[in-house]
């Protein structure tokens, strides 16, 4: 089972998967977007998290502040 860690940022859930591995994967809600998207990744990378992959399309990444 993988580790669970919280981010300081609004309690954002990190689901670690094989936390034990060479590589690290995690799960993780979308940041909020516009004026707290800046908090919300800085949390993120805090947590050991420096590439993160969405599968929003642009106009939903639009539509909630997660575009710049």
């Amino acid at each position: 089972m993988g580790r669970m860690s919280v981010s300081e940022a609004h309690n954002m859930m990190v689901f670690w998967i094989n936390p034990g591995a060479n590589g690290r994967l995690a799960i993780v809600p979308r940041p909020r977007g516009n004026e707290w998207l800046a908090d919300d990744l800085a949390a993120l990378r805090r947590e050991g998290i420096d590439i993160l992959v969405s599968l929003l399309t642009p106009n939903e990444a639009a539509e909630l502040g997660l575009s710049r």
